[in-house]
């Protein structure tokens, strides 16, 4: 995969993930890219993919984008996976339904190349799928709101709770909401738990929780020894009075 293919490939998910997070409603153009800019630090860079306006690159992506009017204005929302399966099939069957009209029935399959090892060998490794910078960030503020961590079960509920909308884990190729919150590391960290299914907690939540815990009990320990002191020695000098 060369570097402007990965470029467009991370592109499209910080898009997709952008409309995710505004929700199912979409939002028009103009928007879309004002959030991008806040978001990534940049504009969308259509123009890198030979594309001249922006409408051009959301359309050539019906697989992930879709174009819309409301009123006066172009709107734009995002294709969830399922919708992008059904589009599949859809357009694998007119494909299958052409052949059988062309030749009358099913063509022969092309034999398999001699050397399938070879051809493997030739082939890149598959790039690791990659949580967008947009998700990050709202991941690690939902954390905020849990210090003591928060349930696997429960995360995407309060995931959309918050923002609107769930977390399509396999848009970003991964297999789970478990392996997604395992490649952030740097954000959360994951509790397995005894009875099944584990807990995510911020990265810093527990251990900032014990230096604060820790802390108050050294000052805690030096105010209970200066009043000791100031007790010893007004005693002392109740003592001398006397005398």
């Amino acid at each position: 995969m060369s570097e402007l293919e990965k470029l467009k490939k991370k592109t499209n998910v910080e898009v997709h993930s952008l409309l995710v997070a505004t929700g199912p409603e979409g939002e028009s153009l103009r928007e879309l890219e004002r959030d991008y800019r806040e978001q990534i630090g940049q504009g969308i860079p259509f123009y890198k993919f030979g594309y001249t306006s922006l409408e051009d690159y959301l359309r050539d992506n019906r697989d992930f984008f879709y174009l819309f009017w409301k009123g006066p204005h172009l709107h734009v929302k995002y294709v969830s996976r399922e919708e992008s399966r059904r589009v599949e099939s859809l357009v694998e069957r007119q494909k299958k339904s052409k052949r059988r009209g062309r030749g009358g029935g099913w063509r022969q399959a092309p034999p398999p190349p001699r050397s399938r090892y070879a051809l493997s060998q030739s082939q890149p490794k598959p790039l690791l799928p990659v949580v967008p910078a947009i998700l990050r960030g709202q991941i690690k503020t939902l954390m905020f709101s849990y210090p003591q961590g928060l349930l696997g079960s429960s995360f995407d509920t309060a995931f959309s709770k918050q923002y609107g909308s769930h977390i399509d884990y396999r848009f970003l190729d991964f297999s789970s909401l478990h392996d997604l919150l395992n490649s952030i590391q740097d954000i959360v960290t994951i509790e397995p738990l005894p009875s099944g299914g584990f807990k995510v907690h911020p990265k810093t939540g527990r251990a900032t929780t014990s230096r604060i815990s820790g802390n108050l009990v050294l000052i805690f320990t030096f105010f209970c020894k200066l009043n000791s002191c100031v007790i010893k020695a007004v005693s002392w000098r109740n003592c001398v009075e006397i005398f």
